[in-house]
């Protein structure tokens, strides 16, 4: 027993030393989040928090890291919530929960220098499709459809919070087109992929809770998770520069483990930045994998479609749906579907969140749940684009297959020269079969001196985490060819 009191005697000695720390740790912690807030910094820096974490499991010994690791984000955690809590306490009129630093995008911001630099060589920062004349790609079938369209049905509200049946209907034919979908399913329309996403997202975790994304990925996930008050989390998407499911795997776990409840994003195919496609069989991989996950606890896959129909083979892209049939009980997957890129209708703000689930009770309660909060959003979307699609799928079809098959053998040529000028200059990209976008690893470099660099050489690119983004997609082949050289030029001397 005078052990046991000898013990407990170093722990008090101990907890009275790190009761000191803590409170050290926090006040510096404020401190950081008053810089920060002047300027305009986000609250969380996640690429300095992995890089602290790294550091220190080298000096925890193995059996201690597991424990460390989650000691390590807890307090993380705890920094952020002060440092929120000390931005809403300086401005009265917004909550607890708003994040008032200025917002800044940084594709957005990119695209806008590249905008100002009379001597551009490349622009690279934009997301959305252009010609070999450097305009606007438009899929001529899309607009003949928008222009048969009444005026009046145009201006119109739609018929229903959740869009027109006719619509849903032909929204759920085209992601169904191989006929191997066979779950009970809701649809409800939205303002683009983004308005899919965040339904299900707003939808599926409590305040506080972890959303599981890509590592490399769309920054408007962790904009939306901001939003919703929750964290965020990541998952590898390669292994040894190979596509690997373990790192998501791995991560679902340890989310489970900690909040009973997962809820993940999974940008495929064609994944942005990063162009991989996963593939019917590592999808049927995963959903046995949270099949077995959902014993546990509930589980919702959203699936951003966005870049679907731009696969090179985009009939046969839907292939991997049929792996979704198997879902269990406590898995819902939703594909959050964006007319932005599939129909060049960027600007239109069109999407549609298709829910499935085991049960159609299931689908019912969701499609209920995700009707009331987008009446409380948005209320209800483009009535005139929703027939525009409906339209084309019944009147235009062929038209429609012929041009984007077009786009894609446009989008296929550029990578082809990119990625072959890269392997001749050695420049490391990351693994890329199809899509928008090719991305390039930092190899230890720090994203800003590489963009700085870069646009020195009056070359615009957009970081996203450990990878810089090239959207292939914005430039023509004349501006591709050589690039590769020259961004090897420019990096090899930071």
């Amino acid at each position: 027993m005078n052990d046991l009191n000898d013990y407990r005697k170093q722990i008090d000695d101990i907890d009275r030393k790190i009761t000191e720390l803590f409170q050290q740790r926090m006040e510096t912690a404020g401190r950081i989040g008053e810089i920060k807030r002047l300027n305009g910094a986000p609250i969380r820096d996640e690429k300095r928090e992995n890089e602290i974490i790294e550091a220190r499991l080298e000096q925890v010994e193995e059996k201690w890291q597991p424990y460390f690791l989650r000691f390590q984000k807890n307090l993380f955690e705890l920094s952020r919530d002060y440092q929120k809590s000390l931005n809403a306490q300086q401005e009265e009129l917004l909550n607890n929960h708003a994040d008032f630093s200025p917002y800044s995008d940084a594709a957005f911001k990119a695209t806008n220098r590249a905008h100002n630099d009379a001597k551009l060589r490349a622009d690279a920062t934009i997301g959305s499709l252009h010609d070999e004349q450097g305009r606007l790609f438009i899929l001529d079938s899309v607009y003949q459809s928008y222009a048969e369209i009444d005026e009046r049905t145009k201006a119109g509200y739609a018929d229903h919070i959740e869009g027109s049946d006719e619509f849903n209907q032909a929204v759920f034919d085209w992601l169904n087109r191989l006929n191997n979908l066979s779950l009970p399913h809701r649809s409800v329309a939205t303002p683009g992929g983004t308005g899919a996403v965040f339904l299900p997202l707003a939808n599926s975790l409590e305040s506080g809770q972890h959303l599981l994304i890509p590592e490399i990925s769309w920054g408007a996930y962790r904009t939306m998770a901001a939003t919703l008050s929750l964290e965020v989390a990541t998952y590898p998407l390669l292994e040894d520069d190979q596509l690997s499911l373990n790192g998501l795997m791995q991560a679902s776990l340890e989310i489970m483990e900690h909040q009973k409840r997962l809820t993940v994003i999974i940008n495929d195919p064609c994944h942005n930045p990063i162009g991989l496609s996963m593939g019917k069989e590592n999808w049927q991989k995963l959903i046995t994998f949270f099949n077995k996950l959902s014993q546990q606890g509930p589980v919702t896959i959203i699936n951003d479609v966005a870049y679907l129909d731009y696969c090179h083979d985009p009939l046969q892209a839907t292939d991997y749906l049929s792996a979704v049939n198997a879902i269990e009980d406590n898995v819902a997957f939703c594909i959050a579907f964006s007319c932005s890129k599939s129909l060049t209708g960027y600007g239109m703000r069109l999407g549609d969140c298709v829910i499935l689930t085991r049960h159609q009770q299931q689908a019912d309660h969701l499609f209920s749940s995700y009707c009331r909060m987008a009446r409380s959003i948005w209320s209800s979307v483009n009535n005139g684009f929703m027939n525009t699609f409906v339209r084309l799928m019944d009147q235009h079809k062929q038209q429609y297959l012929e041009e984007k098959q077009q786009a894609i053998a446009m989008l296929k040529k550029r990578s082809d020269l990119f990625l072959s000028q890269a392997r001749q200059a050695g420049l490391a990209v990351l693994p890329y079969q199809e899509g928008f976008f090719i991305s390039l690893p930092l190899s230890g470099r720090k994203a800003e001196q590489c963009i700085e660099a870069l646009e020195a050489a009056h070359i615009y690119c957009v970081p996203f985490g450990k990878a810089i983004r090239i959207a292939i997609c914005s430039l023509t082949l004349t501006q591709i060819d050589g690039l590769a050289f020259r961004i090897r030029e420019v990096l090899d001397q930071i």
